[in-house]
């Protein structure tokens, strides 16, 4: 691919192809089935491993109580289950948010509308036949201590945050105030670390948070308010400083499909699918841009994205309508 271009990927509908497969495991199977991609917002890319990893399920009804772990391996060019169909642990959708360790490949994910974080810890190949056969589970792994936290608040991983320790962050709207917190070194304690980054509240639903390598910086805002969704961005640094930024041009967070993810070489994008739009973050102006970047070939209803940087790539799911039968779409985008 040459550089600000768009393709697809895994363009092919027949049978066994990646785009089939993956739209194969991302449908609920109940009377009333729902996608997996409801609500999304990101992959994880494992570096390592050079894997990509989605946890997620349906909304509401018939597919509220269903969720499920899938990855694509860049080794075997195949989508594949990592979990069955998981019952009981109501994720409902991705607005609880997943996140992972670059480091590691585990990978957690907060329970919707709880402070329960549970963890799945990364298994390298060989598999045991238990895990070859879909039946790894996601163990509770702590809870964050934090007092009825919003329904919809964020989770990410911070590898630079504790001395380059790694922390999770969790941002979130409580009580008209969007706070930030981070956990220590061993996950197993949250501290608050933002109070009221944004005044006025920034409202419940659809925050975002996601690492920028280039910066060693945390993203995070969104959030809902009630007549539509706010652009408003904050970051947290490596040593704890959380400020906010002039808001985004494109609104962002799982139902308004804006998306953001950073690049280690410092390059930050947005990808505007509602608007068709790649925009590129100016640090030194604190502004975005579109400059001469491609816009986006696609719209998508439901989307999440994610930058490989060994491949100087940012991976897009786009599902095409909010049914669970509307077409999946992959685009990459070279960076």
């Amino acid at each position: 691919m040459s550089s600000n271009t768009w393709q697809r990927f895994g363009t092919s509908a027949s049978s066994g192809t990646p785009t089939a497969a993956l739209k194969s495991l991302s449908v609920t199977p109940s009377s009333t089935p729902r996608s997996a991609f409801e609500f999304s917002h990101n992959f994880f890319w494992n570096s390592n491993a050079r894997e990509l990893h989605f946890r997620g399920g349906g909304a509401s009804a018939g597919g509220g109580n269903l969720q499920r772990h899938f990855r694509y391996r860049d080794a075997t060019g195949e989508w594949d289950a990592v979990t069955p169909w998981l019952t009981g642990q109501k994720w409902i959708h991705q607005w609880g948010h997943f996140c992972g360790n670059p480091r590691t490949g585990d990978l957690y994910f907060r329970k919707n509308g709880g402070d329960n974080i549970h963890k799945w810890a990364y298994r390298p190949y060989p598999w045991t036949s238990s895990q070859a056969s879909g039946n790894d589970s996601w163990p509770f792994f702590n809870d964050m201590g934090i007092v009825d936290p919003q329904t919809t608040g964020a989770l990410g991983f911070f590898p630079d945050y504790n001395n380059g320790n790694g922390a999770l962050v969790f941002c979130e709207t409580y009580g008209g105030d969007y706070s930030v917190h981070a956990s220590n070194a061993n996950l197993n304690s949250f501290s608050q670390i933002g109070f009221n980054v944004f005044p006025g509240d920034t409202g419940g639903f659809e925050n975002i948070i996601t690492y920028c390598p280039g910066q060693r910086w945390m993203l995070f805002g969104g959030g809902k308010k009630s007549g539509g969704n706010t652009r408003r961005l904050g970051k947290v640094e490596a040593d704890g400083t959380v400020s906010r930024l002039n808001d985004a041009p494109f609104l962002f967070g799982a139902n308004s499909s804006g998306k953001i993810v950073g690049h280690p070489n410092g390059r930050i994008f947005g990808i505007d699918i509602n608007g068709e739009n790649l925009y590129e973050y100016n640090e030194a102006a604190d502004s975005w841009s579109t400059g001469s970047l491609a816009r986006l070939p696609f719209n998508a209803h439901w989307n999440a994205a994610c930058m490989i940087p060994e491949f100087g790539l940012i991976y897009v799911l786009a599902q095409l309508g909010p049914g669970a039968t509307s077409r999946i779409e992959e685009w990459l985008y070279k960076v």
